[in-house]
C-alpha cells in the first residue's frame, strides 16, 4: 500500500507537469482525482484533466473518459459523445476494453445504431489482444450462432481462452449474462460442453476439467468410472494434479475397485512432478513404512518439499517431526 505522504508528493508532481501540458501526468491526476487517492475525490475536476490528456491523445485518457461520459460519473451522461471517445481509444488505438465496450453499445444500440456485425467485429479485436470478457463474448456468439455461423470448436476455443485469462467468477459470469445476453443456465453448459470438446481434442487441461465435473456432477450427472477415465487421460498427459487425484481415487476406491499398487504409483509420479499434496502423501509413507522402507530422511526430504510450496499440513508436520528428532537427540 502506498504511504499517504507519497500519494501527496505525486498529487503534487503530477499536478504540477499536468498544468505544463503533459499528457500522461494529466491522465494520472484525472485517476487521483477520480479515485482519491492523495486527494479528496473530485470527479468533475477529474473529468476536465481526463479531457485534456484525451485531447492530447492519450489513449488512457480517452478511455477513462469515454466511460465516464457512459456513466455520467461527474459529468452528463451521454452515450453519443461516450461513443465518440472510446471509438476513438479503440478502434484508432487499439484499447481492448475499449474496443469491448464499443462493441457492447453496437450491440445494445447505445449511442450509436445497431450492428451486429460491427459488434462481433470489435469484440473479435478486444478477444485477440487478449481482453477476457470479450473471449468469453466471441464464445458465447460462437456457440449460440449468435450474428455468426455456429462453431463449437471455434467456441470452445474461446472459453478456454477467456478461463485461462480469469475469466471464472460465477458471480461476474452470471452478472455479465444477466446485463447483457440472459443465457445463464445456457451459456454454463456451452463451457461444460467447451471443456468435452477439447478434452476429446486432447487438451490436458480440458481433460482435467472434465473429470472433475463428472467426478463431483458439476453441470452433469456425477459418473466416477467416466471421470477416473478423464483423470487417466489427464496424467497420462502429464498433469500433475490429475495424476494426484487419480492416485487418491484409486487407493481410496472411491467409485471405482480399489487399487492401491497403481494409485501410489501416480501418487509417486505427482510427487516427482512437484504436486505438494503428493509431496506430502510420499513423505507419511516413508515416515511410517507404508508400502516403502522405513526412512526418516527421506520422509523429511518429500515433506520439506511440500512445505516450500506452501502446503501447510506438511510444515507443521515438518516441524513436529524435527522437534522430536532434536529432542530425542539432546536426551542421548
Amino acid at each position: 500500500m502506498v504511504e499517504k505522504k507519497t500519494l501527496k508528493f505525486l498529487y503534487k508532481q503530477f499536478r504540477a507537469d499536468a498544468k505544463k501540458g503533459d499528457a500522461q501526468a494529466q491522465f494520472c491526476l484525472g485517476l487521483m482525482l477520480f479515485y482519491g487517492d492523495g486527494v479528496e475525490p473530485n470527479m468533475a475536476e477529474s473529468v476536465k484533466w481526463f479531457t485534456r490528456a484525451a485531447l492530447k491523445g492519450n489513449v488512457d485518457a480517452q478511455f477513462q473518459l469515454g466511460m465516464m461520459l457512459f456513466k455520467g460519473d461527474g459529468v452528463e451522461r451521454n452515450q453519443e459523445e461516450a461513443f465518440h471517445w472510446l471509438r476513438m481509444a479503440g478502434d484508432d488505438n487499439g484499447h481492448p476494453q475499449a474496443l469491448y465496450q464499443i462493441g457492447l453499445m453496437r450491440l445494445n444500440a447505445q449511442g450509436v445504431g445497431r450492428s451486429v456485425p460491427g459488434a462481433i467485429q470489435s469484440f473479435r479485436e478486444a478477444a485477440e489482444k487478449g481482453f477476457p470478457e470479450a473471449q468469453y463474448t466471441m464464445g458465447v456468439m460462437c456457440e449460440k450462432g449468435y450474428g455468426t455461423p455456429p462453431d463449437k470448436t471455434e467456441a470452445a476455443k474461446w472459453f478456454r481462452l477467456a478461463e485461462e485469462n480469469g475469466f471464472s467468477n460465477a458471480t461476474k459470469t452470471i452478472k455479465f449474462h444477466h446485463e447483457n445476453y440472459s443465457l445463464l443456465e445456457e451459456n454454463r453448459l456451452a463451457i461444460l460442453e467447451a471443456d468435452r470438446l477439447l478434452a476429446e481434442s486432447g487438451d490436458v487441461k480440458a481433460q482435467h476439467n472434465h473429470a472433475v465435473r463428472l467426478f463431483i456432477g458439476e453441470g452433469t450427472p456425477i459418473d466416477k468410472v467416466e471421470a477416473v477415465k478423464w483423470y487417466r487421460k489427464a496424467a497420462e498427459g502429464g498433469s500433475p494434479i490429475s495424476q494426484h487425484n487419480l492416485g487418491m481415487i484409486l487407493c481410496q476406491g472411491d467409485g471405482v475397485p480399489k487399487d492401491q499398487v497403481e494409485g501410489r504409483e501416480w501418487l509417486f509420479l505427482a510427487a516427482k512432478n512437484g504436486f505438494p499434496d503428493s509431496q506430502a502423501f510420499v513423505g507419511l509413507l516413508y515416515l511410517n513404512g507404508d508400502g516403502v522402507p522405513k526412512d526418516q530422511n527421506e520422509a523429511i526430504k518429500w515433506l520439506r518439499l511440500a512445505a516450500e510450496q506452501g502446503l501447510t499440513k506438511a510444515h507443521e508436520l515438518l516441524t513436529r517431526l524435527q522437534s522430536t528428532t532434536s529432542s530425542k537427540q539432546k536426551a542421548h
